[in-house]
């Protein structure tokens, strides 16, 4: 049996960041559509917003039934819930080791470069949905 301990470690604006950019510009699935992307002048992402897919089709199909459905849900992503999002990914077990121990070094060492994109989706995810659900 061992011991749990928590460390406090604070992560750059620039990381966080270089993790959207990762997010945006290299997504190695389709779960989600982009409605927004927001940038800086020296083009860092400052937030964007995300759609479900599934949500969309889902939309679709009722809206063409002649339903009236909500609008799908829109997930903002900042700085401060990716850093969220990693938090939760290291204090929980919801990815694979490899991806843990890339977050963390991430994490720890202030370098996205760690952090590929199936990492940066786990991360995504856990913002969108408090889970990891595909993949």
């Amino acid at each position: 049996m061992g011991i749990e301990i928590t460390i406090k470690h604070t992560l750059s604006d620039e990381f966080l960041m270089d993790v959207m950019i990762t997010m945006v510009e290299t997504p190695p699935a389709s779960w989600f559509k982009f409605i927004d992307v927001n940038r800086r002048e020296d083009l860092m992402i400052t937030d964007f917003t995300v759609v479900d897919q599934e949500d969309i089709y889902e939309y679709q199909e009722d809206k063409a039934a002649g339903a009236e459905p909500d609008e799908p849900e829109r997930h903002l992503v900042t700085p401060q819930k990716v850093a969220e999002g990693i938090e939760r990914i290291l204090s929980a077990d919801m990815v694979s080791n490899d991806i843990a121990d890339a977050i963390a070094r991430g994490a720890r060492d202030n370098d996205a470069g760690d952090i590929d994109a199936i990492g940066a989706d786990c991360i995504l995810q856990v913002i969108c949905f408090d889970e990891v659900l595909y993949g």
